[in-house]
């Protein structure tokens, strides 16, 4: 009698575990996530102005895509660092190609500024994504700043330049 009971106890136990294994719909399954972009550098270029040609001086790096298909990158400007959009001022909307080189001048990032170019001193530029279907994506909305700084990704939405 004894054995029957740890028997049937045995199958009662493997019949509730089996039960509650039973899967339902969890939130962010793969079917259910919405693809993103973002760049991402695929070589490092010039972030340096030089003092004394700022207006002249080239900043570059080269890019490339990451997600769904990027139709344009605008390229905003702000004299010190701040993830609020109101304070971004448009440099220039450029076309995307993937490994394409994106560029700007010391005169672009200036202007776009409202300042002389000798008087910038560490600008950041903020890129900004424009889907093929019209969604945009950038690190004061939808990125979250912190992504970043995984090595991983080689992400190239921020870009910190220099005086020198």
């Amino acid at each position: 009698m004894k054995r029957i009971s740890i028997y049937l106890g045995a199958w009662v136990m493997m019949a509730l575990t089996l039960a509650s294994c039973t899967k339902e719909f969890i939130p962010g399954e793969q079917d259910t996530r919405v693809v993103a972009a973002y760049i991402k550098e695929l070589a490092a270029g010039n972030d340096i102005l030089k003092k004394g040609a700022v207006a002249t001086s080239v900043v570059t790096k080269t890019v490339g895509q990451v997600g769904v298909e990027i139709s344009e990158v605008k390229v905003y400007a702000v004299a010190e660092e701040s993830t609020t959009k109101s304070d971004w001022k448009l440099v220039k909307t450029v076309p995307f190609t993937e490994g394409m080189e994106l560029s700007a001048t010391g005169a672009e990032i200036a202007t776009a500024l409202g300042v002389d170019p000798e008087s910038l001193e560490e600008p950041v530029l903020y890129q900004e994504v424009v889907t093929k279907d019209g969604r945009s994506f950038d690190v004061a909305t939808n990125i979250p700043s912190n992504y970043e700084s995984f090595p991983n990704y080689h992400m190239a939405m921020t870009w910190y330049l220099s005086v020198e």
